[in-house]
């Protein structure tokens, strides 16, 4: 098995990926490949406002649906994988 993990590792040595410590396998073999660019870390408050500017689209999207997209788009999920949970 393989697995990919795209991030950075902190001066204590951590494995940081989207903000978050990754618990890297230990005594498996690994390839590593170190890109020469500096990180960019984004602060919470960043992805506050993200999340805050996309829920406000979302919403303004919703509000312009009419009752006929609304019931093609329920009748859609019974077809498709929308209704999967995901979680961020």
């Amino acid at each position: 098995m393989i697995q990919t993990h795209q991030g950075y590792f902190a001066e204590d040595g951590r494995f940081i990926s989207n903000g978050l410590f990754v618990q890297l396998p230990v005594r498996k073999r690994a390839i590593i490949n170190i890109i020469d660019e500096e990180v960019v870390e984004e602060s919470s408050a960043d992805r506050e406002d993200m999340f805050r500017k996309l829920f406000a689209e979302i919403g303004k999207a919703e509000s312009e649906l009419t009752d006929e997209e609304w019931a093609e788009l329920e009748n859609a999920r019974s077809r498709t994988n929308l209704g999967r949970t995901v979680e961020l």
